[in-house]
């Protein structure tokens, strides 16, 4: 039997929010149009932020997206605000917190072919508002990670699109000082192929780390797992790379420092076959000087897929948490070993679905925040600390009503029938709940000025239809009781 307690999430179609399902163990928020997707997501004092893009009605042009969402166990899912920057075309593909705000770096398409897309450095006030951004440099490319630096200005990795006028990708770092201005810029990578930057993080001593891929071939075969260090100015301190065979395709996609001085990297492994490509999830951990200490491979799939990004981040209980596809959330120990993974479908249920994380941090109650696609709708996850959305399976079979379901104060007497009966006691302020249907609609509220009491809902014959509802009480703590009305 699936872990089941209550219905969650909070939908949004076009941009107008409407709660799907929720409880009291996380919740998923899905929103925009075709091509839409969720790269980044932090956590805040008073909530979480994530940061992607949508479409406009066309489904032509990218518009950088924030929204806020309300900390958990606010329930429902409430979102506090959403911001489509319509003068921004562009995609967000990383946010971090600052003290003032938020910066987020990404990329502004090439919508007219005069010469690729364009690095993009946003920054807005801590309510998403934009206060400057340097969409108007020149720097031809895509940024793909940022973090703040301990100078007061911020490193952008990417991809940069021209090598000497000729089409050829390199590893892009971008450094700008507090306003957005650039400081310096600094390409790395293969003579003959392709190198891309999808991390970028300032160590504990003021130097960065990078990870990314190494000479990859136009028929995108041959590329390697890369990962460097480098000092303030850029200078590279060491490399290393995974993966050395033209018949496979490594690319590195994340790099963490651990609590140990080393490093956590994740990266990616396709292997084309005579039917569809395979892929591999690599989890590799390094020393303080990038040798490899460990390297632990899990199977993926089989998809149609160039690539299938993946992001690790090391737990406060020393193991990892990785996101990708086809798992939401795969959960490992110290070593590496896979201790459980987690899948979700968008409606919160334990099977692979057209959803999968681009981003993933553990949150501060110990459960995981991860930002990422649900088809083509832009996805942010909140999961409790063993990775779990839980539900109600509305095709259970209806419960037998014996002994009450009780909780602090009050108690349903009588779950399935014509009439729900509810009973409650102990509330000075009287007795408040609401509550929804199986498709996440708010039908009905309940209200009593007695401290104590009985409620009798559903007698309105034809104001409901038959079939399952949830009674949800949010006075003291989030509280749900499903219930079924039957004609």
């Amino acid at each position: 039997m699936k872990r089941f307690t209550c219905v969650l999430a909070l939908f949004m179609a076009a941009g107008i929010p409407r709660i799907i399902y929720a409880c009291p163990s996380g919740f998923e928020v899905s929103c925009g149009g075709e091509g839409s997707v969720g790269y980044c997501v932090v956590e805040v004092s008073d909530g979480y932020v994530a940061v992607g893009s949508v479409t406009d009605e066309y489904g032509f042009m990218y518009n950088l997206f924030m929204i806020k969402t309300a900390p958990w166990p606010t329930w429902p899912a409430e979102t506090l605000w959403m911001r489509t920057h319509e003068d921004i075309p562009g995609v967000g593909r990383s946010i971090q917190k600052i003290e003032d705000g938020f910066i987020i770096a990404g990329y502004v398409p090439d919508y007219t072919d005069s010469g690729g897309p364009h690095v993009m450095l946003v920054k807005t006030d801590l309510e998403g508002e934009v206060l400057w951004d340097n969409r108007d440099i020149d720097i031809s490319g895509e940024g793909y990670s940022v973090t703040p630096t301990s100078d007061g200005g911020y490193v952008i990795a990417g991809q940069s699109f021209y090598r000497q006028g000729e089409l050829v990708h390199d590893l892009l770092l971008v450094k700008t000082d507090s306003v957005g201005d650039t400081i310096w810029t600094r390409t790395y990578g293969h003579e003959s192929g392709n190198d891309q930057g999808y991390c970028i993080r300032e160590t504990s001593n003021g130097n960065y780390v990078v990870a990314g891929t190494y000479g990859l071939s136009e028929s995108y075969l041959g590329g390697k797992l890369w990962w460097m260090k480098l000092n303030s100015d850029g200078e590279v301190i060491w490399e290393n790379t995974y993966g050395d065979d033209i018949h496979h395709n490594y690319r590195g996609y994340s790099i963490q420092e651990t609590q140990d001085g080393g490093f956590i990297i994740v990266g990616g492994r396709v292997e084309l076959t005579d039917t569809l490509p395979a892929h591999d999830l690599l989890l590799i951990k390094a020393d303080p000087t990038g040798e490899v200490q460990w390297n632990k491979e899990y199977f993926a799939g089989y998809m149609l897929l160039e690539r299938i990004p993946f992001w690790a981040e090391q737990t406060t209980d020393g193991g990892y948490i990785v996101t990708g596809y086809p798992w939401m959330f795969l959960k490992t120990n110290a070593d590496g070993d896979m201790l459980w993974t987690r899948h979700h479908s968008g409606y919160g249920m334990d099977w692979p679905g057209d959803v999968y994380g681009h981003y993933v941090t553990q949150a501060s109650d110990g459960g995981y925040l991860a930002a990422g696609v649900d088809g083509d709708c832009f996805y942010l996850i909140k999961a409790d600390p063993d990775g779990y959305i839980w539900i109600v399976d509305v095709n259970e079979e209806p419960p037998v009503p014996t002994t009450p379901v009780t909780h602090t104060d009050w108690q349903i007497t009588a779950s399935v029938g014509r009439q729900i009966v509810l009973r409650y006691s102990n509330c000075p302020h009287g007795f408040s709940a609401s509550i929804f249907d199986a498709a996440g609609r708010k039908v009905d509220e309940l209200h009593s000025d007695l401290t104590q009491g009985t409620i009798t809902w559903g007698e309105c014959y034809g104001c409901y239809g038959p079939g399952v509802y949830f009674i949800v009480l949010t006075d003291k703590e989030v509280s749900v009781r499903k219930v079924i009305l039957i004609r």
